[in-house]
């Protein structure tokens, strides 16, 4: 895990500008980043007792594993990306940004034609609205205060491990095999990543796979038997289970809204 490769990990999850006539409810948590700027006043997010304006001149920023309230009092031309970092920067949590959107004015105009009323999957973008939309994400992310920004595990071990974690989702490994894979006993290896992640290897696990079987409900088709298997759970009433518990909702509720 390399602080300098975000260029490579960004992913673009879908984009679209649309009209919002119907906005007024609140968001569960959602395992990508969220980017909102509206063509008008009248909307909002809300988040932690504080209001966001949703306005031509700022855009608003919410990281993955955010739950958010919205506002709508007047229709309102929204334009939206759904988006991940990689880590550690998907990692950030718990805050909501409004950012100037000068000077990216010219990047966010390109985008609207492209992406009015049509939200795509990323391989159907025009090439030059992906040049925009990296623009657009890697112009308001840089405005993010640099202490807000999670930092990776200093053990280089450890994010090794992390690594291994996300290419895993799948067939989850047990502590046992997380820590043969960096030649250390398993106590050792609990201890040294719970102190330089914040929390024990399996519960961060979890959390991962969680995040991720968000982003297939909402930005695949696949059936919500196929995303359990794809996140590692052995079978849908459990995945359904711990979805709920963290999410408050279950999956098939969290897909329809």
């Amino acid at each position: 895990m390399n602080d300098s490769n975000i260029s490579e990990s960004l992913q673009i999850h879908t984009a679209a500008c649309r009209r919002l006539t119907d906005w007024s409810h609140a968001i569960p948590s959602r395992g990508h980043w969220r980017m909102y700027w509206n063509l008008q006043g009248g909307a909002e997010v809300q988040y932690d007792g504080r209001c966001f304006p949703l306005i031509p001149e700022r855009a608003v920023l919410i990281p993955p594993d955010t739950p958010i309230g919205r506002r709508l009092d007047n229709p309102a031309e929204s334009f939206y990306v759904h988006f991940s970092l990689g880590l550690p920067y998907d990692l950030l949590a718990g805050k909501v940004y409004s950012i100037p959107t000068t000077p990216l004015e010219v990047y966010l105009t390109s985008v609207l034609t492209a992406f009015k009323d049509e939200a795509r999957e990323p391989r159907k973008f025009p090439q030059s609205a992906v040049l925009s939309l990296n623009a657009i994400i890697f112009g308001l992310t840089a405005r993010i205060p640099e202490n807000d920004w999670p930092r990776a595990p200093r053990d280089s071990r450890i994010r090794a491990i992390m690594q291994v974690m996300e290419r895993h989702l799948e067939d989850p490994l047990d502590n046992s095999a997380l820590a043969d894979r960096i030649n250390m006993s398993v106590n050792a290896f609990i201890r040294k990543f719970s102190r330089g992640v914040g929390k024990a290897p399996q519960l961060y696990y979890l959390e991962r796979r969680l995040l991720h079987s968000a982003n297939l409900l909402e930005h695949t088709r696949q059936s919500i038997e196929e995303i359990t298997a794809a996140c590692g759970f052995c079978e849908r009433s459990y995945f359904s289970r711990r979805f709920k518990a963290y999410f408050g909702t279950s999956p098939a509720a969290y897909r329809k809204r």
